[in-house]
């Protein structure tokens, strides 16, 4: 927001006023013009080229789709972390002392403390120690249990071997129930739901490690499961792999309902599928594009990033957009040929469009400054979308716009004046601004 301003002050400082001196005048003069000529030749070649302009982008697209197959999904939500003293402290004493992963799995019962319970908690428990991943067990079935005497104690596991007879189960609830230090953690203080603590080791540089060992662990409990054992999983390892599954299936269901919205929207404001199918081709490019960018950067999808996409279809639809409604009966009077009628509407809509796009470039990359890295990342990708956005909307589209022809889009555009719209609607809001606009 700060760059914003920074560019928008300068901008209005730039304009020609007569406060200013001559010599000051004639630079701005200079740099006005070097920018229409720029923009100019750019509105140029791709009206007047537009077999070209459209190969290079086509080509463009290519370069960065062969890259889609490297992009990856987190697993995890640990790329909120921040970058700072503590966060190294904190990993230095992971190291030392152990990490601060783990999760449970609660078995629920009528009572846990029976044989056949009993029984599937150890095979349970030693499952999972022998998995490579995991630094430590805890259940009813490996816990000691400290028998004081006079002068003396003597420490040994709670379960040695499980009882068979009720007698002694009962003995083993009673005994089990009166250790506080188990209770509400390893079992409940009515003996309905036992839980196995599960401690893996830390890998900060495996995004998928806890994707692996839950998928593990599912496939030691889907036997238990099918005999009529009820589990439930919690804690820290659980917490962070579910909310990266969560992001990837909205994301899997927001992206094509999305891109339904826009054509369907397209359609509604327009009523011309050639628009709706330009504009789609468009939009769809510059999403290609960014997805490719993902696989070349290394950058990867998280519940941050993901947003990216939303921001450059979103852009990409605005200048297209903007483009369309341009597209006046009036530009068709005369027997210029179509690529000076697009060439002269482009002209006018470039420079908003580029202020639009560098402005919104510079406001993402603002955010660099942040001491997340999932939040730099999201800045460098926003920023690079405004750009393709832009370069797709003057040096792809127009070509497809020329291919179709031009007259042919105009024509139903016009249409649409005849039929019940929003212009109206849009007309009396803007007489209404005008009319209040103290009050306002």
């Amino acid at each position: 927001m700060l760059l914003q301003a920074i560019l928008l002050a300068y901008m209005i400082g730039s304009r020609p006023n007569i406060s200013r001196p001559r010599y000051l005048l004639l630079q701005d003069k200079r740099r006005h013009r070097v920018s229409v000529i720029l923009l100019s030749k750019m509105i140029h070649f791709s009206t007047h080229r537009p077999l070209c302009s459209f190969l290079l982008c086509t080509i463009f697209v290519l370069c960065f789709v062969v890259f889609i197959p490297q992009v990856k999904l987190v697993n995890n939500v640990d790329y909120f972390s921040l970058e700072d003293e503590d966060a190294e402290f904190h990993q230095k004493f992971k190291a030392l002392f152990g990490g601060d992963e783990f999760f449970i799995i609660a078995l629920e019962k009528e009572n846990v403390f029976t044989a056949d319970n009993l029984r599937v908690i150890r095979e349970v428990t030693d499952a999972l120690e022998a998995l490579p991943d995991i630094r430590q067990v805890r259940s009813l079935t490996n816990i000691t249990d400290l028998i004081g005497e006079e002068d003396s104690f003597e420490v040994r596991q709670l379960i040695e071997e499980i009882p068979v007879g009720a007698q002694a189960l009962s003995d083993l609830r009673k005994r089990a129930l009166s250790k506080p230090l188990y209770l509400n953690t390893i079992v409940s203080k009515d003996g309905r739901v036992a839980g196995i603590l599960v401690f893996p080791y830390d890998r900060p540089h495996d995004d998928d490690y806890r994707k692996h060992l839950l998928v593990t662990t599912e496939q030691i409990l889907a036997p238990y499961r099918q005999a009529g054992h009820q589990f439930h999983l919690a804690g820290l390892t659980t917490i962070n792999y579910g909310l990266s599954r969560i992001m990837q299936r909205d994301m899997w269901v927001f992206f094509p309902l999305s891109a339904l919205l826009i054509i369907v929207t397209v359609q509604l404001l327009f009523r011309n599928w050639w628009m709706t199918l330009l504009a789609s081709v468009g939009i769809g490019s510059c999403v290609a594009t960014m997805f490719g960018l993902f696989g070349l950067c290394g950058v990867r999808f998280n519940n941050l990033t993901c947003v990216v996409l939303p921001i450059a279809i979103s852009l990409a639809l605005a200048d297209a957009v903007h483009i369309f409604s341009h597209l006046e009966k009036k530009e068709l009077e005369g027997y210029e040929p179509d690529f000076i009628v697009l060439e002269r509407i482009l002209n006018i809509v470039v420079k908003p469009c580029l202020l639009t796009s560098l402005t919104t470039a510079l406001g993402f990359l603002s955010v660099m400054v942040s001491s997340l890295p999932a939040m730099r990342d999201f800045a460098f990708m926003a920023s690079a979308s405004t750009v393709f956005e832009f370069l797709f909307s003057f040096f792809m589209l127009p070509p497809l716009i020329l291919f179709v022809g031009v007259h042919r889009v105009f024509c139903d555009f016009i249409t649409i004046r005849r039929g019940p719209s929003l212009t109206g609607l849009f007309t009396s809001l803007w007489g209404f601004i005008v009319r209040n606009r103290a009050a306002i």
